[in-house]
């Protein structure tokens, strides 16, 4: 698999969007829709009374997508079947829109569709960036820390080799640290996001300034979140240039484009590299994001 300069955005066999109570589930819809391909819109089957979630659902019924409500396992054995239904014959152009879905669930469908497509197949992914929202005060409670897929767990590996921890930052405060203080590895490695929304940024360094006391300079790397590209190769060789050294551990928190990523480069060298996703479960506060009108998107040819 190869990730590609050039988003393609044009002739899709299969739309796959999020339903969520966001306000900005259906902005990358209304642009994609348009084009009148054959789409599925996947919802939850927690929180369809909060914000902006039944209105959105309405959007994409009226719009002529079929919904599906589930857990996010439900909803990668749904996609399983419904693939199942396509010629499987001939390359496929896949576009999935990640902008509300968890971790969990966009991992599991991103893994599902590098697994089943056939050679040449495209899949185009979209999200959109929000508008500035405070974070939730306080420490973020850490409630489940672990693989984000079953098969994202990581070989064991050479256990005589030290452990390295590779952050993608959020705003939360408390996370990072939290987490890296229960895993204790031997190196620590963080990125941070930068994008157009800049109080983002000032706050992902506000909030983790006590781990840049410990965290040598060299180990510290900024990415644009527009650029995923860029961001996909600089995670890729920093992986490669320490696996021979160190068993390393990715971490993405912050932006879900880097969790993506992070699925992708965990696919592409499995099963030797774990990703792990940080979760409150149902403590963390819901919160409506609207679209910044910025969208962010890249494709990856299987």
């Amino acid at each position: 698999m190869k990730l590609l300069k050039e988003f393609h955005d044009g002739n899709f066999d299969l739309a796959i969007y999020g339903v969520g109570f966001e306000e900005r589930a259906t902005h990358c819809a209304k642009i994609y829709l348009q084009k009148k391909v054959k789409s599925i819109a996947i919802g939850y089957d927690i929180n369809t009374d909060k914000f902006n979630y039944q209105k959105n659902k309405s959007f994409f019924t009226a719009n002529g997508a079929e919904v599906y409500e589930g857990s996010d396992i439900s909803c990668v054995n749904y996609l399983d079947k419904f693939l199942s239904t396509l010629d499987r014959g001939q390359p496929k152009n896949i576009l999935l829109d990640i902008t509300v879905m968890s971790r969990h669930r966009l991992a599991g469908l991103i893994f599902k569709l590098l697994d089943i497509l056939p050679p040449k197949s495209k899949i185009s992914i979209t999200y959109s960036l929000s508008k500035f929202v405070e974070p939730p005060p306080g420490n973020t409670p850490i409630r489940s820390l672990g693989e984000i897929l079953p098969q994202l767990t990581g070989a064991l590996g050479d256990l005589s080799l030290p452990s390295a921890v590779i952050f993608g930052l959020g705003y939360e405060k408390g996370k990072a640290s939290g987490v890296l203080n229960f895993l204790d590895p031997s190196d620590a490695y963080i990125f941070i996001p930068s994008s157009p929304v800049k109080k983002f940024r000032k706050l992902v360094v506000k909030n983790n300034s006590d781990l840049f006391d410990n965290i040598p300079s060299d180990n510290i790397f900024d990415y644009d979140v527009c650029d995923p590209y860029s961001t996909y190769l600089t995670l890729r060789s920093l992986v490669l240039s320490i696996k021979s050294h160190c068993r390393p551990l990715l971490i993405p928190l912050g932006p879900k484009i880097l969790a993506s990523l992070c699925v992708i480069l965990g696919k592409e060298l499995y099963p030797t590299l774990p990703v792990w996703r940080v979760s409150s479960d149902f403590e963390e506060t819901p919160i409506n994001r609207v679209a910044s009108g910025i969208k962010i998107e890249y494709t990856i040819e299987v």
